[in-house]
């Protein structure tokens, strides 16, 4: 009789450590169901996150394209204008950056998001002397040619304001009509040896 109640109570020990267990179990598992859920649906947001990303980069590519073709256009003008300066070294650089610019478009057009980052990462990368070198000299080809228009403009409205005031005077040259502050009749009339005012 002195036995029976540690049994019963070592038994129920047991039976409640064995509950604990398999409520413990039922957590887990419960957890990891949870965390699947959770992951399935993280990566069906992903996908489409990614789906509609893909199709805003479409879009974009087709503007964007329209963009780098006038953008080059306009270079390989301001090329012809250097050129017609004199100034056929920066004018070579700027047709170079343009059809640089037209390539790099074209790789990128064949690629999709994630090819398109790595391949921009990876040019900057390998080649930051190449970038920042390209953005220097295209920015100095756009100041000479900035200076240059400037320089021609000032000289014309220059000329114009010149010829204006010499037409407006009737000034020719090796004819005077004044000497000193008087006409020159008057001068001819006070100039020593002549008398006074002529009376006739």
């Amino acid at each position: 009789m002195a036995n029976g109640p540690n049994r019963y109570g070592e038994e129920t020990v047991e039976q409640v450590r064995q509950r604990l267990e398999r409520e413990a179990q039922a957590a887990r598992e419960a957890a990891g169901n949870i965390a699947e859920n959770v992951k399935q649906q993280a990566q069906d947001v992903a996908s489409g996150v990614q789906a509609q990303a893909q199709e805003i980069l479409s879009e974009q590519k087709e503007k964007a394209k329209s963009s780098i073709t006038d953008l080059c256009s306009a270079i390989r003008r301001a090329a012809d204008d250097l050129e017609s300066r004199d100034q056929p070294q920066i004018a070579n650089l700027a047709r170079s950056l343009a059809s640089g610019i037209e390539d790099f478009s074209q790789a990128l057009g064949r690629r999709n998001l994630q090819d398109m980052v790595g391949d921009v990462q990876k040019f900057v990368r390998e080649h930051p002397t190449a970038v920042f070198g390209g953005a220097v000299l295209a920015g100095l080809a756009i100041a000479r040619f900035a200076k240059s228009s400037s320089h021609h403009s000032a000289s014309h409205r220059a000329s114009e304001r010149m010829g204006a005031h010499q037409t407006g005077h009737g000034h020719h040259p090796g004819q005077e009509t004044h000497f000193g502050q008087y006409p020159r009749e008057e001068w001819e009339q006070k100039r020593p040896g002549v008398e006074g005012s002529v009376t006739r």
